[in-house]
């Protein structure tokens, strides 16, 4: 999971997951940007109709719900927060990817 959380292209995943993670990402930094073309890559590497259904429903509910908790400050439970440094890389600070600047703000 770290090695996920660190850099999913230098982990040791499937050609699916792989392409499953980068069409996740897309649609969380820039959603506009996904085309016909990305979701046929999905079902390139074996992934159906119903498999990509579940692949955005459940990326956007986390966004969704992701983004409300941010918005409201909500924090991580004291009994949770032991889970990020089980999950997550030993410097969790590092994002790999950008995260989008929103408009007004630096």
């Amino acid at each position: 999971m770290k090695q996920v959380r660190r850099d999913f292209h230098a982990a040791d995943l499937s050609d699916q997951e792989r392409t499953m993670l980068e069409f996740v990402g897309s649609l969380t930094l820039d959603s506009k940007s996904l085309r016909e073309r990305d979701v046929q890559r999905l079902r390139e590497v074996g992934f159906d109709d119903v498999q990509i259904l579940e692949i955005v429903q459940l990326a956007g509910w986390f966004n969704c719900i992701t983004r409300i908790a941010d918005a409201l400050g909500v924090e991580v439970e004291s009994w949770r927060a032991g889970w990020k440094d089980d999950l997550l890389a030993e410097d969790a600070s590092q994002v790999l990817v950008e995260q989008p600047s929103v408009k007004g703000k630096a």
